[in-house]
């Protein structure tokens, strides 16, 4: 049997509903080695009790949350305490070993970072001017 022959076979399933022992029809599917396979026609819904109870009113709508949620500080290796861009990433924890933290940082083209939340962590402004691994730091 042909290509051709087998879709129109197919074609023709679907048409008219045709299934040995019933006469409903689901999707047909051609089989790679030739052959059409007619699955069973789907069940009707399923209606549910409740759902037949007009007269009872819908729950209300719980409102939408309405704050960010709250990611612990550190979460992403991070310190976003630096710098204004919130792709700046300090690191959280330096590696082992590292005495002087903004040699480091400037070793791996980090500029001169503004302090932001008026918070050091690391201790990068040591005059306090605002700006981490500055002048006179």
């Amino acid at each position: 049997m042909t290509a051709a022959a087998l879709a129109g076979l197919a074609v023709a399933a679907l048409l008219v509903g045709w299934r040995t022992g019933s006469t409903a029809a689901g999707p047909a599917t051609i089989r790679p080695g030739g052959g059409v396979e007619v699955s069973p026609a789907a069940p009707p819904p399923r209606i549910h009790p409740f759902a037949r109870q007009p007269r009872r009113k819908p729950r209300p709508a719980l409102p939408s949350p309405t704050a960010p949620p709250v990611v612990a500080e550190g979460f992403d290796g991070c310190d976003h305490g630096y710098g204004e861009d919130a792709e700046i990433c300090v690191p959280w924890r330096f590696p082992p070993g590292v005495r002087d933290r903004c040699r480091w940082l400037s070793a791996r083209d980090y500029p001169p970072l503004r302090v932001v939340r008026a918070r050091d962590r690391h201790g990068l402004d040591r005059n306090r001017d605002g700006v981490a691994c500055g002048r006179g730091d």
